[in-house]
């Protein structure tokens, strides 16, 4: 008895010395160990559903024919709870802040000021008293042409919001979305005060598109996503990337909710039927907007909806505008928009599809005569009291703006039929060659004949080009410095345009016509003012000085080309070749590369532009 007894004292020592005291922690009971009891079973717990516990089996395991176990859980306590869900918060913030960085008031992450929401936080939302007048603006104006939002659904949508204990995320970011298109777009005349200031909602309105994959998809995330759309095509630089990658969710959520099938629409009472429907057709008219901008083929496909078009009604889509005589005129500016959309369909597929580019010359030529004469017949549908040299005296003015902004889409369409805008790869290489050519022969000798002219032969089709360029760039003087949500969503169209004058006066040699040469130089250096300002006012957006630079050398190139032209012709010489060759020795300072630098950086189609210069260099 007595070695049996010193065996067991030799194991229990030798157990207390080598056996490490975690494993012996296991031998403990559940409840020393922190393990609990669910008071639900496991199949309960998994589904999240209420549990009786009836024993030995409660009722939803003999509805499922399960087994009802009872695994025991670890809870944790509730300090370590907190300070896991500080750190989860603390982290997302930085990450958020990372991304956004500082605010324009300068507030940090603790800042409860701050204008950038976190990632999972709710956005703030002012007193629906203090920006109800801004969102009847919103409608009466904005709304009335783009009709994202039905009046009387959101209106009661935001009554039984408010009446609420528990706001809705997706409520509240509608009306943050509102607010920041108002603003941006200067759909009203109310003055702004903080928290109203435009800075502010354009900042929570973009913070939503984090929290928009948690959302139920609805109608209203839907319609959120297109105010973002629209709200990011107004902002410069990185807007319209922004504003693509939305796009693509808009459109998959419109094809899960079945906008695109007029069966599926006709199962709703009418008020919901018709809003399905226009909302169907803002993500059409904003999905070929982009593509034709970005050269990127549409996700919508057109052979893949059997929609309608609306009719319009005075506030949605009818519009009435009166002129400076008093007379009233109404147009329906939404079906206007959707027609000019599908002809943005129509150029990409024509000029711009990998079908198009297998397409013969003269096909291609045949095409674009075609695109201009639907162009022709949908400005035919506008007003004569409406057109472009007449709005000074047309109200309201920000249904006016919208106006502008949907005649220097259709502009941008009759530059980009002949495939002549700004990120056009092929055009801006034989542009740049050309202008190589210029400034590399200095006597007086015309540059005829040229494999590398810039301008769409037959010459009739380059002075349509070069009519609607001198349109586009007088329609520019109507637009205001600080109507930010016109301004950088035309300024592409713009510098195209520009860049059309310029080449008109490059290639003097080979039409042979300056007549109008005095007032397309002054457009040219209006359109170069414009850039200078730009630069100068936003010193860390490196693509509008480069732009700058690029437009001012290839302007001092066409009045060389201009110069040498009149030195060849009778009458009084403008410039001597001493000042000519001085000239061109300058601007040979300049290489082609770098000029074709500042159009590959901008945001709409730089790869091919990146691929010619490796290839150059």
């Amino acid at each position: 008895m007595s070695e049996d007894s010193g065996l067991v004292n030799r194991i229990f020592v030798f157990y207390r010395r080598f056996v490490p005291k975690m494993s012996r922690t296991m031998e403990k009971p559940n409840t020393a160990r922190g393990l609990e009891k669910r008071k639900a079973c496991d199949l309960c717990h998994i589904k999240k559903i209420r549990c009786d516990a009836k024993k030995p089996i409660c009722s939803h395991c003999i509805v499922y024919g399960a087994q009802c176990n009872y695994t025991p859980h670890i809870k944790k306590r509730r300090k370590e709870v907190q300070i896991q869900t500080n750190v989860v918060v603390s982290s997302n913030s930085e990450e958020e802040l990372g991304r956004s960085g500082p605010t324009s008031h300068g507030s940090g992450p603790s800042d409860p000021g701050g204008t950038f929401s976190t990632v999972g936080l709710t956005l703030s939302l002012p007193p629906l008293g203090d920006v109800q007048h801004i969102i009847q603006d919103y409608f009466d104006n904005l709304n009335s042409i783009t009709p994202i939002f039905d009046r009387s659904i959101f209106m009661r949508m935001l009554d039984e919001s408010s009446n609420s204990s528990q706001q809705s995320p997706v409520i509240k970011a509608a009306v943050n979305v509102i607010l920041a298109l108002t603003f941006q777009y200067r759909a009203t005349a109310h003055s702004s005060v903080p928290p109203l200031d435009p800075a502010t909602c354009i900042s929570n309105a973009q913070s939503s598109i984090n929290d928009i994959a948690t959302w139920k998809q609805d109608l209203l995330t839907l319609q959120v996503l297109l105010g973002l759309v629209m709200l990011h095509l107004g902002i410069p630089h990185s807007g319209l990337v922004t504003a693509g990658s939305l796009m693509g969710s808009a459109v998959k959520l419109a094809h899960r909710l079945r906008l695109h099938q007029s069966k599926t629409n006709a199962l709703f009472d009418a008020q919901t039927a018709l809003q399905r429907v226009r909302v169907f057709w803002i993500v059409y008219v904003f999905d070929r907007s982009i593509s034709l901008r970005t050269c990127d083929p549409p996700l919508q496909q057109e052979n893949d909806h059997n929609v309608a078009i609306p009719c319009s009604v005075e506030g949605s889509g009818l519009v009435r505008f009166t002129t400076e005589y008093g007379t009233e005129i109404y147009l329906d500016l939404f079906q206007s928009w959707i027609r000019l959309a599908r002809i943005q369909g129509i150029i990409y597929e024509q000029m711009y599809s990998i079908h198009a580019e297998t397409k013969p010359a003269n096909t291609k030529q045949r095409k674009s005569e075609e695109i201009y004469r639907m162009l022709r017949e949908w400005l035919a549908t506008i007003p004569g009291d409406l057109c472009p040299d007449r709005l000074a005296g047309v109200s309201p003015k920000p249904v006016v703006r919208q106006l502008v902004a949907l005649y220097f889409t259709c502009l941008s369409c009759f530059l980009q039929a002949h495939r002549v805008c700004s990120h056009d790869a092929e055009w801006i290489k034989r542009l740049v060659d050309y202008s190589q050519r210029v400034i590399g022969s200095t006597d007086a000798e015309p540059i005829s004949n040229s494999e590398l002219c810039p301008f769409t032969k037959p010459s009739s089709a380059w002075v349509e080009v070069v009519g609607s360029a001198r349109e586009c760039a007088r329609l520019f003087r109507t637009v205001e410095w600080d109507d930010s949500g016109i301004i950088w969503s035309v300024a592409c169209t713009y510098v195209s345009a520009t860049l059309v004058l310029i080449a008109n006066t490059l290639t003097v040699s080979e039409h042979e016509c300056d007549a109008d040469a005095d007032a397309d130089a002054q457009l040219v250096a209006e359109a170069l003012a414009f850039l200078a300002r730009g630069s100068a006012e936003a010193p860390d957006w490196t693509i509008v000085q480069k732009l700058h630079t690029a437009c001012a050398e290839l302007s001092c190139r066409a009045r060389i080309a201009r110069a040498k032209f009149a030195l060849g012709r009778p009458g009084p010489k403008p410039a001597s070749v001493a000042w000519l060759e001085a000239e061109a020795r300058r601007s040979a300072g300049h290489s082609a590369l770098a000029l074709v630098d500042a159009f590959s950086m901008s945001d709409e189609k730089p790869l091919e532009l990146r691929l010619w210069r490796l290839v150059k260099g």
